[in-house]
């Protein structure tokens, strides 16, 4: 009996190990509506590179293009910035959570304590 529980506790440890390696998968497009001055929206879209946990791309919003800083992906978690600069600069913390085909997205103006969420969905 000892050693079906020492093969349990393996099995488990394996199948966690293996859960918490991959992150999930991000590449492609994704788009949303974002909050946006005003109390509108904007039509946004997210233009996602993975390689390994390291998250690259291009955020396309109100007619400009601003690059991913400083992304990462660990498990079903996305992390990174932009930064835009409308007489000053500003940096836009992005957090989501990966279900399947949305990311729950959480995004704070950094400094300013202003957060707002939103949806993404992947474009096919």
């Amino acid at each position: 009996m000892n050693e079906l529980k020492q093969f349990a506790l393996l099995v488990l440890v394996v199948a966690t190990s293996v859960h918490l390696a991959f992150a999930a998968d991000v590449s492609g497009r994704w788009t949303a509506q974002t909050p946006a001055r005003g109390g509108g929206t904007d039509t946004t879209t997210f233009e996602f590179r993975v390689d390994g946990k390291r998250l690259t791309g291009v955020v396309k919003t109100a007619g400009r293009d601003y690059p991913i800083k400083e992304g990462a992906i660990e498990g079903e978690t996305v992390r990174f910035h932009i930064t835009v600069n409308i007489g000053r600069e500003m940096k836009f913390v992005h957090t989501g959570a990966v279900a399947g085909e949305e990311i729950r997205f959480t995004r704070e103006l950094e400094g300013m304590g202003l957060k707002s969420d939103f949806v993404a969905k992947r474009i096919r």
